[in-house]
């Protein structure tokens, strides 16, 4: 074990991070196995990782930011927008589930190269294997005791998800939902001047659920199961809008048969689309495929390692089945130069053609897809 309480050299390497970082941290030492942190407002949130140790049973969660890069990130939304609300429109409170809460803290170099050295391993080595391996490379430290407490103070500004009803036309099966959606917010501007239009991210994913939902209006026949139409507000703050639909859905969740999702649908001068969630459900994998025979276009199904990164996930976590359509990351990415005149508009089009005949096949199938727990 480590002695925290008498180690002179730990108490200042504490001191120097909270001076160098700014955090609001402040440290306790409780016993000669402890340290706690309460840091009141961690600077970014990893919000897969987080994910992805609630699944794995962690209660707490230290984040170390990768010392063989430099990532920064784009600011915060629009300032000159914050206080604009559409008239008549409720404001979305999100308050997540308890299940979905960890206690997380991010720390700086210092802190980490201590708990690094109780291992006789550095942050640099086992970022360059997980980078040149794409695997995980877990390990224990089981010399150091962490205590860890976080206050959150909370900022609040007026939302709103965007929602339309096209209402089936089955006496019975009109009470199930196909959801289509897209997320409408951005990365914001910077010094009130720079602005980061998001044109791939996500105008395109919103005007496709546009351009669908016209497509259900013209049909001269009904879907026989009612189609929901969802622009989500907050998905760059953490799926807010589809996570906070989820929880209070305005129709029963076990309703919802299906989920299809639209985020960055414009770029990357193919043929090619990015079909994500296949695994959560093998009769939508082959509606989907079905689909696409008059369409054409090629899928690739070998980008689920952004399965957790947009608004389909909350459903995916109400055990709904999901698709997530993407053309992919492009350079333009979460830059100001993501711009209109960048993104392939026939592109956009071919896409929503497949989004539409997808749905359509789902709303009038006998059946309701089947769900599978991706592991």
């Amino acid at each position: 074990s480590v002695d925290i309480v008498n180690n002179q050299e730990i108490r200042n390497e504490l001191n120097e991070l909270y001076n160098d970082q700014n955090l609001k941290m402040n440290t306790e030492m409780k016993d000669n196995n402890s340290i706690q942190e309460v840091i009141a407002n961690p600077q970014e949130v990893a919000h897969q990782t987080i994910e992805n140790a609630m699944d794995h049973g962690a209660v707490g969660l230290i984040l170390v930011s990768n010392p063989n890069k430099r990532f920064r990130r784009p600011p915060n939304i629009w300032p000159g927008l914050r206080k604009k609300s559409t008239k008549n429109a409720t404001s979305l409170t999100v308050e997540k589930k308890a299940v979905n809460k960890i206690v997380c803290m991010q720390i700086g170099k210092k802190l980490s190269d201590f708990l690094f050295k109780q291992s006789e391993k550095t942050a640099e080595t086992i970022h360059q294997l997980i980078d040149s391996t794409s695997t995980p490379k877990s390990f224990g430290i089981t010399s150091i005791i962490v205590t860890m407490e976080t206050t959150l103070d909370a900022e609040r500004y007026p939302v709103h998800n965007v929602v339309g009803l096209w209402e089936g036309g089955d006496p019975v099966l009109k009470n199930e939902y196909i959801v289509i959606g897209a997320h409408y917010d951005h990365v914001g501007v910077r010094n009130d001047t720079v602005v980061y239009n998001g044109a791939d991210d996500n105008a395109s994913g919103t005007a496709g659920v546009m351009e669908v939902a016209e497509a259900f209006t013209k049909s001269p026949l009904r879907p026989k199961r009612s189609i929901l139409f969802m622009t989500f507000a907050g998905e760059e703050k953490g799926l807010l809008g589809s996570r906070y639909y989820t929880d209070n859905p305005l129709f029963p969740i076990d309703n919802t048969v299906a989920m299809l999702n639209m985020d960055m649908i414009s770029r990357n001068d193919t043929n090619e689309v990015a079909i994500i969630g296949a695994k959560t459900s093998p009769d939508l994998k082959e509606i989907n495929e079905t689909a696409n025979i008059n369409i054409g276009m090629d899928l690739d199904y070998g980008q689920d390692s952004f399965f957790r990164q947009s608004d389909h996930y909350p459903f995916y976590s109400e055990d709904i089945p999901v698709l997530f359509y993407c053309t992919k990351e492009n350079p333009d990415l979460h830059k100001p130069t993501d711009d209109p005149e960048k993104i392939i508009p026939e592109k956009m089009a071919t896409i929503g053609k497949l989004v539409f005949s997808t749905a359509w096949m789902i709303a009038n199938r006998d059946q309701r897809p089947d769900f599978t727990e991706v592991k």
